[in-house]
């Protein structure tokens, strides 16, 4: 019990880092161009689905 509060402490500890670095790879995938940009649309979407 206490190893499983300790990593759910750790997830919960680590989403707004996680959230700061989705945002800064959405920010970057933006500027691509062409069929880079349908996968890298395709590669956003994935992670905001788990």
């Amino acid at each position: 019990m206490q190893d499983s509060m300790r990593v759910q402490a750790g997830v919960v500890g680590n989403i707004d880092a996680n959230r700061a670095e989705m945002a800064t790879l959405v920010t970057h995938s933006q500027g691509a161009t062409g069929a880079l940009q349908a996968a890298q649309t395709g590669n956003q979407l994935l992670p905001l689905q788990a």
